[in-house]
């Protein structure tokens, strides 16, 4: 079944590599194809028939969460005395995100000062405002989670 994505190149695209997998399979070497996703049902059925094992890993726990925070954001918080308290608040209103969503979010985040900054005329100064909970509540309202329910 196609989907309204199959646009004319994506469909070309997906016919000529399900035609080169479909070759690897007849000749006798051995190759692993691994494939990742946070949009998992947005893949192809014919692809995914053609994976015999899929696994899922669910987003990350609060504590798992809280880790990639630390190390998404510690140049952008090094200087912060609220750090760990900003981490954890985060961390607490990011339940379906995965890694990746994180790492966008943090982004998103983190840009924001710069934007403060440059609307109020000040980006002459070379001092960001430091990251706080309105840049996060803001970046969150702009960056979704991508996975789905778990």
């Amino acid at each position: 079944m196609r989907s309204a994505q199959d646009s004319s190149p994506h469909l070309h695209a997906k016919t000529i590599f399900m035609t080169h997998w479909d070759g690897l399979e007849k000749k006798a070497s051995r190759m692993l194809v691994v494939g990742a996703t946070n949009r998992r049902f947005t893949i192809d059925d014919a692809i995914r028939r053609r994976m015999p094992l899929q696994l899922e890993v669910p987003p990350p726990n609060f504590e798992s969460r809280v880790k990639i925070l630390t190390i998404t954001l510690q140049y952008d918080l090094k200087d912060n005395t609220n750090k760990d308290e900003l981490i954890r608040y985060v961390a607490g209103k990011t339940d379906k995100y995965s890694g990746s969503d994180l790492t966008e979010m943090c982004k998103a985040a983190a840009l924001m000062p710069l934007r403060e900054m440059q609307s109020a005329g000040a980006i002459d100064t070379g001092k960001l405002p430091p990251l706080s909970k309105a840049h996060f509540d803001e970046a969150l309202r702009r960056v979704k989670a991508t996975t789905g329910s778990y």
